[in-house]
């Protein structure tokens, strides 16, 4: 009976240290992201850039603009050859158009982040914990090389174009998620 009651209390000893430090597992794909205001907020928000740069085009450069996207989504183009493809239709003052569309989507979706709390107050971008201050420049041996901002993680953010930025608009964020799985072009 010694032996049995020894036994046990090891057992408990082991397994009790070991559940208490078990993580829970990560929520699934589909239910990670923000919440769900945060959600409504940002799919509003990019709902009402798409209709501002399509609204910015004639309805024939609207048309194909809207074939090569459909290619794009397909996967019979890449979404870089679909923008320079778009870029190449587009009038200079449909480019401009799409472009601000776009730039004040994105100041947009930092100002409702800074306001719900994921951000620092200005919007800016404040960069990684520990990282440089903001407007701090370049890393040692420069940054990219069109002088352009670099992603968190490091990699080259190529500059935005009517083009890609249009591809961008005209896909859900599930969409996009699945593109940049993808090989990277």
């Amino acid at each position: 009976m010694k032996l049995f009651v020894s036994g046990v209390l090891l057992a408990v000893g082991l397994v009790l240290p070991l559940a208490a430090g078990a993580q829970p597992a990560p929520p699934p794909p589909d239910q990670m992201g923000p919440p769900p205001a945060m959600a409504a907020t940002m799919e509003k928000i990019h709902a009402a850039a798409k209709t501002s740069a399509y609204g910015a085009l004639t309805p024939d450069h609207r048309a194909k603009v809207q074939a090569i996207v459909d290619q794009v989504k397909a996967g019979t183009v890449t979404p870089r050859d679909g923008g320079a493809q778009i870029d190449a239709l587009l009038t200079p003052d449909e480019k401009t158009a799409v472009l601000a569309a776009s730039k004040k989507a994105h100041e947009d979706m930092r100002a409702a982040m800074s306001a719900a709390g994921y951000g620092p107050p200005d919007g800016g971008g404040g960069g990684p914990p520990g990282g440089p201050p903001p407007g701090a420049g370049p890393p040692p041996g420069g940054g990219p090389p069109d002088g352009g901002p670099g992603g968190m993680s490091g990699r080259h953010r190529p500059t935005p174009t009517a083009g890609r930025e249009l591809i961008m608009l005209s896909m859900t964020p599930q969409q996009m998620r699945g593109m940049m799985r993808g090989p990277h072009n």
